[in-house]
């Protein structure tokens, strides 16, 4: 999916949904931007992570 998205290009003549059409993927996707983990997932995420002694 992503190499797909790659292939969006803002700046070309073609409208995005009609990029998005060809290419065979939803128009949400090419605007999809993932967040970030907070710290307060990182540090949950880390404490998992501890092994015990």
């Amino acid at each position: 999916m992503s190499e797909r998205r790659a292939l969006i290009d803002r700046e070309d003549t073609l409208p995005v949904v009609r990029q998005c059409r060809l290419l065979g993927i939803s128009r949400s996707t090419a605007y999809y931007h993932p967040k970030g983990l907070s710290e307060q997932d990182l540090g949950q995420l880390g404490s998992g992570l501890a092994l015990p002694h």
